[in-house]
């Protein structure tokens, strides 16, 4: 099922997973490190080609079909998802029964949860990240607040970031990737990373 989220506090409540597997995997064990299991997406209408207003919510669905969303300009948007773990979702747009186009959201690319930014991490805060969450399934959420709580990792401020065809992403994933950037940033400066107070993140948990 797919229903669509309405308030911050909903959002922020939608869990981004992150597995951190020692082993490989795939069909030619290609795979290795990290596998995400993400729970919310933006939408993409292919009629009007443009995001929809409100970010959606993944419950699941019967062999990856999750169902359908309304556009504002008439169409429908069939979603199907990659089923027990979410990585990506397949959508088909269509008007009166009549397919207009696809598109696929993969979101290890949109969000950038792959391998490399989480070596990143690792290489910047000097903190294995891989081994200290080694075999466990961990919420973007608690990633995020361990790198403000303990390297002291907070941005000024959480900047309103776009990819692909989407405007606006998920907060949290707003601030995983300032996170990125400010590394990127820091890196080609060789500067240190600049404190700041609580941040929004502090202020919404009361951390």
């Amino acid at each position: 099922m797919i229903t669509e989220i309405k308030d911050i506090e909903e959002e922020i409540d939608c869990k981004i997973n992150i597995r951190f597997r020692p082993d490989n995997w795939g069909l030619n064990n290609e795979f290795w490190g990290v596998q995400i299991d993400n729970s919310i997406t933006p939408i993409y209408c292919c009629n009007c080609e443009s995001q929809l207003d409100n970010f959606y919510r993944l419950h699941g669905g019967r062999y990856g079909y999750v169902g359908f969303v309304n556009c504002k300009c008439g169409a429908q948007i069939h979603c199907v998802d990659s089923d027990n773990i979410v990585e990506y979702l397949d959508t088909t747009t269509s008007v009166n029964g009549n397919t207009i186009s696809k598109y696929y959201i993969d979101f290890v690319r949109l969000y950038q949860l792959d391998n490399i930014s989480f070596l990143k991490i690792k290489e910047h805060f000097n903190f294995d990240i891989f081994s200290y969450y080694k075999y466990q399934t961990v919420d973007l959420k608690d990633i995020i607040y361990k790198l403000e709580k303990d390297f002291n990792c907070q941005p000024i401020k959480v900047n309103s970031n776009s990819a692909d065809k989407f405007d606006k992403l998920p907060e949290t994933v707003n601030k995983w990737l300032d996170i990125l950037k400010m590394i990127e940033e820091n890196t080609a400066t060789n500067s240190t990373l600049p404190k700041a107070g609580r941040s929004w993140w502090q202020k919404l948990f009361g951390s």
